[in-house]
């Protein structure tokens, strides 16, 4: 979480910079929007990987903190997986 906040930091200084505005744009993955169709894949893949949480979680669980980060540094921020659910 340390290294996303220096990144978003570093790209905001650089908006600013040139005069423009930031706007981070949260994409969800195919899991979030589509569950039942690769569910039993991102499983299996989150197994080989030894992944202890179910693997819809992590999506969740990135997506939050991005969020978070963004708006911490007061980064307008759009998270487009409320409208495409």
């Amino acid at each position: 979480l340390a290294q996303l906040g220096v990144v978003l930091e570093l790209v905001q200084s650089a908006a600013e910079s040139i005069g423009a505005r930031l706007l981070v744009v949260v994409l969800p993955t195919k899991l979030e929007v589509e569950p039942e169709s690769v569910h039993a894949v991102a499983a299996s893949a989150s197994a080989t990987l030894g992944l202890r949480q179910p693997p819809e979680r992590n999506g969740r669980e990135a997506r939050a903190r991005m969020v978070e980060a963004c708006r911490a540094r007061g980064i307008e921020v759009l998270d487009l997986l409320p409208e495409l659910i």
